[in-house]
């Protein structure tokens, strides 16, 4: 038995492992290869929230085009804090369906009027953006002048 246990013990010395310095080395490639992979997810991501947001916007204005060409009663005023749903009442302040809805993270800051305002003629604006993002896309349409503006990335 105690033979048994010397050349094991023989064996592990004569086994030759990694220095330290070598262990450090492969820590470092290892963790700067981890920081790369981490900033360039965050880029995607990033882009990923502002293709989000223009495909948004380019959507609300779509829907608001056919609210108009529609002759659909709605009020234009939507602040960031309002929620999801947007053209939930008339311009009297009466509840009616919306007429769109924003996804989860994407904020937006309308404002404009109806077909049923004095001047005949609507006028809709909007910046639309994701959540913790610096980048707004812009969004007109504006029947008196003949002006509409989709935003572009």
């Amino acid at each position: 038995m105690i033979r048994r246990t010397n050349r094991v013990i023989q064996h592990c010395k004569d086994m030759r492992g990694f220095t330290l310095i070598e262990l450090m080395i492969a820590v470092a490639i290892i963790s700067i290869l981890m920081t790369t992979g981490f900033y360039s997810m965050i880029d995607s991501r990033r882009k990923t929230q502002d293709i989000v947001a223009m495909a948004e916007a380019n959507s609300l204005g779509k829907t608001v085009l056919n609210a108009l060409v529609d002759e659909a009663d709605i009020n234009f005023v939507h602040l960031p804090g309002d929620g999801s749903a947007f053209g939930g009442e008339d311009t009297s302040g009466s509840a009616r369906q919306p007429i769109f809805f924003f996804s989860n993270g994407v904020k937006a800051d309308i404002t404009g009027n109806t077909k049923f305002y004095p001047s005949g003629k609507a006028f809709f604006e909007a910046d639309v953006w994701y959540a913790n993002s610096s980048k707004k896309f812009y969004l007109l349409i504006d029947e008196k002048n003949g002006i509409n503006t989709f935003p572009e990335y």
